[in-house]
């Protein structure tokens, strides 16, 4: 009788364990699936700003329905290097973010872009 109890001690204690298990394996995929999405996200609001055929210094921050913020810092690159060539090099950090469940998650992109000058001067005319 003994090692029936002892035996089903030791089955409880593998079953707790294997259910705590599945718990933290799906609240993982749950967490990689919601940083997967801010990523996507992010990839796509950089391509919509560096299809843009001017940049201009600057930053600036949005909130998204969903609850998403972006942070946009444009600035210069190597600007006192590329004054006397046809090419403007900008520098394009982007910053998403989310609070979700009290946890503050986001991602970070950052990218340079080359505009050629005198072609961007002569649209701002």
């Amino acid at each position: 009788m003994l090692e029936v109890l002892v035996a089903l001690a030791i089955l409880g204690a593998a079953i707790v364990l294997l259910v705590q298990l599945m718990s933290a394996d799906t609240k993982m995929v749950m967490t990689s699936e919601d940083t997967t999405m801010m990523l996507l996200k992010a990839e796509e609001k950089m391509r919509l700003i560096l299809e843009q055929d001017q940049l201009t210094e600057g930053s600036w921050d949005e909130t998204t329905d969903e609850g998403y913020r972006y942070v946009v810092v444009i600035t210069e690159h190597m600007k006192e290097r590329t004054d006397n060539l046809q090419i403007k090099l900008f520098d394009i950090a982007l910053t998403m973010s989310r609070i979700k469940d009290a946890k503050p998650r986001s991602v970070s992109l950052k990218t340079v872009k080359m505009i050629d000058r005198f072609n961007a001067d002569d649209k701002k005319s």
